[in-house]
């Protein structure tokens, strides 16, 4: 099975006397997972300057079987209220 295949599952209930009939396939599915979280997020201050935060981060380990499209990053200002700061397109081969 490879990620973003279909796949397709039925089901039988058990109880004490035996196992039911077994069900019609269900309607399919994608197998498809979510990206791990960025790893490494700091502040560079080799780059940050009055006027831009430079943020450097390195992508997770397990993309989910799917590229990465975008980081999405947002900021909060102690009112644990965060909002987005940014959207940084990610680049297949960066």
């Amino acid at each position: 099975m490879v990620l973003g295949d279909q796949v397709y599952a039925k089901i039988t209930a058990i109880n004490l006397y035996g196992s039911s009939l077994t069900s019609v396939p269900g309607d399919g599915a994608a197998v498809v997972f979510l990206p791990e979280s960025p790893i490494k997020f700091a502040n560079n201050p080799a780059i940050t300057a009055a006027t831009q935060i430079g943020l450097t981060w390195k992508e997770g380990i397990n993309d989910g079987g799917r590229p990465v499209l975008d980081f999405r990053i947002w900021f909060d200002q102690g009112t644990s209220i965060y909002t987005i700061l940014v959207v940084v397109t990610n680049e297949p081969g960066t």
